[in-house]
């Protein structure tokens, strides 16, 4: 997990169609296609894994006191 630094490094490519609340962006640093949570009113982090991201979306979620959607249903 990482946290973003300098957004204009990275460039939206789609959300993920397996998974809720992750997006896919390409990284023109490491030139390395990296996925980040999306949730609303959540920190933003980096993943390189699809799964990975969606875990932590799911985390958040039950921390919230919600249901979690993706992985961890």
């Amino acid at each position: 997990m990482h946290t973003l630094s300098g957004i204009h490094n990275y460039k939206y490519l789609s959300n993920s169609k397996e998974y809720k609340y992750v997006g896919e962006y390409y990284c023109t640093k490491t030139r390395k296609n990296i996925f980040i949570s999306r949730l609303p009113k959540s920190p933003a982090k980096y993943f390189d894994t699809p799964k990975e991201c969606a875990i932590f979306v799911d985390k958040l979620l039950l921390n919230r006191g919600k249901n979690p959607i993706n992985v961890l249903k």
